[in-house]
């Protein structure tokens, strides 16, 4: 998005991950770019946890940010030049064949519950809306190239593309755009971040869209990249099977989904044609209705 801060970032990191050794302890960088990034504190805090389940007496992971406003392309563009070992992107079949990833939706399919963020003062508007019918009638803001534009478009909801993100939310409080759909685990924190310079912004009341759509983690399909996802899969399988996958999962949304009020939310499903077959459905465990998310005691 900001060519500056590529060109920064092509220019002080290395390539990929890369190591230490000290007393026979080899540390092992693994870079993401997601350095600051609040929507992504979970899923790099997932990372953490399942690479400290794999480091042993020889060898130590360590999770390293950096710092980019790269745009979702841009991203893949560092992933594919070993600029980054690792990015966490929604599943397309595009990526499928691009990119190798861990088949565990990392947010358990949280990222398909939307809510949208609008101007305030068309709250009396959207409590009107019950349909998709009624949505073709609005036109939603994306980031351009996002996954879920072709989910809207598919479903007849005109979609306008904004290369910046920081726009967006300009756009929905001047009423340019009519709404911002975001996951629940974004909306809550990006509205408190953006209200300060768009008091016109508001989260809508009364409705929540729902799809099937999952974030996977993606690696290189190279030898280093496959190494990594391995090591990758097995710490998170091993959180799953010990419970710190749902434990992490709790800690970061319950709260979050409780604020939500989906219970007094009109339930919109739209159809995405677009996710490849080889999405996990049977592994139940794995995906989440957020009306069932319950806090499991830290005792």
């Amino acid at each position: 998005m900001r060519c500056a801060h590529i060109v920064a970032v092509l220019m002080f990191i290395t390539l990929g991950s890369h190591t230490t050794s000290s007393y026979g302890l080899e540390t092992v960088y693994v870079m993401h770019p997601y350095e600051g990034k609040a929507r992504f504190r979970y899923h790099v805090a997932l990372i953490e946890q399942a690479l400290d389940k794999v480091s042993d007496d020889n060898t130590y992971y360590v999770l390293k940010g950096i710092d980019t406003e790269a745009s979702e392309s841009l991203l893949l563009r560092l992933l594919e030049a070993e600029r980054v070992d690792l990015v966490f992107r929604p599943v397309t079949k595009t990526m499928e064949h691009s990119f190798l990833p861990i088949r565990i939706p990392l947010d358990r399919g949280l990222l398909g519950w939307r809510i949208m963020l609008i101007n305030k003062n068309k709250q009396a508007q959207f409590d009107q809306i019950k349909t998709i019918q009624q949505l073709q009638h609005l036109k939603l803001v994306q980031g351009q190239g996002w996954n879920d534009i072709l989910v809207y478009e598919f479903n007849g909801i005109p979609v306008f593309q904004e290369s910046q993100f920081s726009k967006m939310f300009s756009l929905v409080a001047s009423g340019n755009v009519d709404a911002f759909p975001r996951g629940i685990q974004e909306v809550f924190d990006e509205h408190q971040q953006w209200s300060t310079s768009f008091p016109e912004l508001a989260i809508e009341q009364s409705i929540v869209l729902h799809y099937d759509f999952v974030r996977y983690v993606w690696f290189m399909p190279t030898d280093k990249g496959r190494r990594l996802r391995d090591k990758v899969e097995r710490g998170l399988e091993m959180m799953i099977e010990d419970g710190s996958f749902d434990d992490t999962f709790n800690q970061f949304f319950h709260d979050t989904v409780s604020k939500a009020n989906l219970d007094e939310r009109v339930i919109i499903e739209l159809s995405n044609p677009f996710l490849p077959s080889s999405i996990p459905f049977k592994r139940k465990s794995l995906l989440i209705d957020p009306n069932q998310i319950e806090v499991k005691s830290s005792q």
